[in-house]
């Protein structure tokens, strides 16, 4: 029996998400005589792609998927060429966002 299921694993992917980008640390000032210790740089991570693959085909679930933060909702069976063209369509987006 899994831990999570697809809805509760998205909530806590967008969750995790959301803390590394609000995440503020506090410089940290040393007693004199101590040397400063700076930081990283802050590395902002886009934001996964999540496709919820279900057998269940009720609007209820739909909802709920969306809700919890899944990007696309696929209902099985899936054929391998739907998916590759999900995956095209995606990769060419973000291309084109990289390059904006």
């Amino acid at each position: 029996m899994p831990v999570m299921n697809g809805h509760e694993a998205t909530r806590a992917i967008r969750r995790i998400e959301s803390d590394r980008r609000n995440s503020h640390e506090s410089p940290v000032v040393p007693p004199p005589g101590f040397p400063i210790k700076i930081a990283p740089p802050k590395i902002v991570q886009a934001r996964a792609k999540i496709f919820a693959l279900t057998g269940l085909a009720t609007p209820d679930d739909k909802r709920e998927a969306f809700g919890s933060g899944v990007d696309g909702y696929l209902v099985k069976p899936v054929s391998l060429k739907s998916l590759g063209l999900i995956f095209q369509s995606e990769s060419h987006r973000y291309a084109s966002m990289a390059s904006d």
